[in-house]
């Protein structure tokens, strides 16, 4: 490889000079040692033959490796540019990818904050009932009205709270980060709860005490709030009779790891391979983004792993990420 680097810089001039000093050298030892080895001297028609032939077959040689030179030159840009076009397709591709996966959060992200507004909404709209009602019956007072509008307030900060809650997880990191795996589940959950309780789905999460892990905690709870909604979503299309969603945290091994099992019936075995493949999804207006990005970003970001198989009565995903280094 060096000597073809070599060769490929030299210019047509010196390559051929090159080529026929080789060529003398090489032809006239040889002439030579025919000479000394059949006439047992060293004759100069021995000589000149040598000189002729080796600069016709240096010119020769020449030719076919400036040829294969030029060559091997065009087939290095052609192939260039047909990297850099493959290049520049796939960072298309994943920018469509992650165009698609901000839409579909965005989705997902309005309708748990719709979830989440619905009851303080309601309560709000009790307290301005009730402020008209005390108006109407004469039992409207400066005690009563501050109290009442304490109680409004107290909404209010707690629907902005649920706003800074989703904008903050939404937020990207730059760097890797020593956090709380069960503060990670915690902070996905959280974007779901108010969707999980109105349609009834029972969460139990186990484990996870003192366990630390090193990674990017948002970008982590993002990819486990798919993991999560892919559950959700599986008990609302087979709907048993106690929907639940199973989480389990641990540590072993030098990894920090979060199941996740639901009892949604599982998924069928010809599509199992295929459920983390880009565009691939049995939604009819699901993307197909979520769990291929979750997994990319998982082992690629992470360093870590997602596996899934079925259980008895449901799907398991696996979540699994290196351990922060003790102190």
């Amino acid at each position: 490889m060096k000597i073809l680097r070599f060769v490929q810089k030299l210019k047509v001039w010196r390559l051929w000079l090159l080529s026929v000093a080789l060529a003398i050298l090489i032809t006239e030892v040889v002439v030579s040692a025919m000479g000394l080895l059949l006439l047992g001297e060293v004759t100069a028609d021995y000589l000149l033959t040598g000189l002729v032939a080796s600069f016709l077959a240096a010119s020769l040689v020449a030719a076919l490796i400036l040829y294969f030179v030029r060559e091997l030159k065009r087939l290095n840009e052609s192939l260039q540019r047909q990297v850099t076009l493959e290049v520049a397709r796939s960072r298309e591709k994943d920018h469509l990818l992650i165009q698609q996966s901000r839409l579909a959060a965005m989705g997902e992200m309005m309708g748990s904050i719709a979830h989440q507004w619905r009851q303080p909404l309601n309560a709000l709209g009790l307290v301005l009932a009730n402020i008209r009602d005390a108006y109407d019956y004469g039992d409207l007072n400066r005690d009563y009205l501050y109290q009442t509008v304490d109680n409004g307030r107290r909404l209010i900060r707690d629907m902005s709270g649920t706003i800074d809650e989703f904008r903050n997880f939404h937020r990207s990191e730059e760097e890797q980060t020593a956090f709380p795996l069960r503060h990670g589940v915690e902070s996905a959950l959280a974007i779901l709860q108010g969707e999980l309780e109105h349609h009834g789905i029972e969460i139990r999460l186990q484990g996870g005490e003192g366990i630390i892990a090193r990674g990017y905690p948002r970008e982590y709870s993002r990819a486990l709030l798919n993991l999560l909604t892919n559950a959700k979503d599986a008990l609302l299309t087979t709907r048993p009779a106690a929907p639940r969603i199973d989480i389990e945290l641990a540590a072993g091994e030098g990894e920090a790891t979060v199941r996740i099992r639901d009892n949604g019936g599982g998924i069928p075995a010809e599509i199992l391979p295929k459920i983390f493949d880009p565009y691939f999804t049995t939604r009819d207006k699901g993307a197909g983004v979520g769990l291929y990005l979750a997994k990319a970003f998982i082992e690629t970001h992470m360093e870590g792993r997602i596996e899934v198989r079925n259980t008895e009565d449901g799907a398991e995903f696996l979540v699994a990420c290196p351990l922060a280094p003790t102190p």
